[in-house]
C-alpha cells in the first residue's frame, strides 16, 4: 500500500514547505520523497507515481529553488555538527537553532508575530531569512522579533552585526 503525497492531501504549500525544511534542518537524516522537490502533489494510487523525468532540468520551479535553498543553508551551516537547541515553542509556532542558524516553524495559515528572547545572538546582530535576502531581523535587548505570514517558514543565518552592516 502507497501512502499519498502530503501536498494531495490538504493543498497547502507553505504548510508543505514547513514540514520539508523540518525534515531537511531537525537532526538526523532528511527526507525528501521523490518529486518533493518539484513540487508534485500526488495522491492515491495511481497518481502518487507522477513521472519526475520531464522535469529533470527544471531548476527554476519554486519548490526547487525552495529545496537547493535548504541544501545550501544546511551545507554552510554545516547543520549536522550543530547542537538542536529548541527555544520557543507554541501550539501554532515552533523554533530551534542549531549553532547560529535559527529555524521558525508554523502549522497556522494566520499572520504570527513573536518575540523570541531565549536565543544565541547578541543585540546588534542581524539575521536574514535565507528565502528573502531582504527580510532581515536586528536582535535587541527585548529579543529577536519574528514574522511568519501566512503559515509560511523562515530559516535565519547570521548576516552580521548592525555596527558591521551600517559601515558597509
Amino acid at each position: 500500500m502507497t501512502m499519498p503525497d502530503s501536498l494531495s492531501v490538504n493543498g497547502n504549500k507553505n504548510a508543505f514547505k514547513n514540514a520539508l525544511a523540518w525534515s531537511m534542518t531537525y537532526p538526523g537524516i532528511p527526507i525528501v520523497y521523490y518529486g518533493d522537490e518539484q513540487g508534485y502533489a500526488g495522491g492515491n494510487d495511481p497518481y502518487n507515481r507522477e513521472i519526475l523525468w520531464p522535469n529533470l532540468g527544471k531548476t527554476d520551479s519554486d519548490m526547487y529553488t525552495f529545496v537547493t535553498k535548504i541544501v545550501n543553508y544546511r551545507k554552510e551551516l554545516q547543520l549536522w555538527n550543530q547542537d538542536y537547541v529548541e527555544r520557543y515553542a507554541l501550539d501554532n509556532f515552533y523554533c530551534f537553532t542549531r549553532g547560529m542558524g535559527m529555524m521558525c516553524f508554523t502549522n497556522d495559515t494566520n499572520n504570527i508575530h513573536i518575540n523570541v528572547t531565549y536565543h544565541p545572538y547578541k543585540n546588534g546582530d542581524v539575521l536574514c531569512n535565507i528565502f528573502y535576502d531582504t527580510d532581515c531581523v536586528t536582535v535587541t535587548s527585548q529579543g529577536m522579533p519574528i514574522y511568519l505570514d501566512n503559515g509560511e517558514v523562515k530559516l535565519y543565518k547570521l548576516k552580521g552585526s548592525q555596527e558591521e552592516i551600517d559601515f558597509e
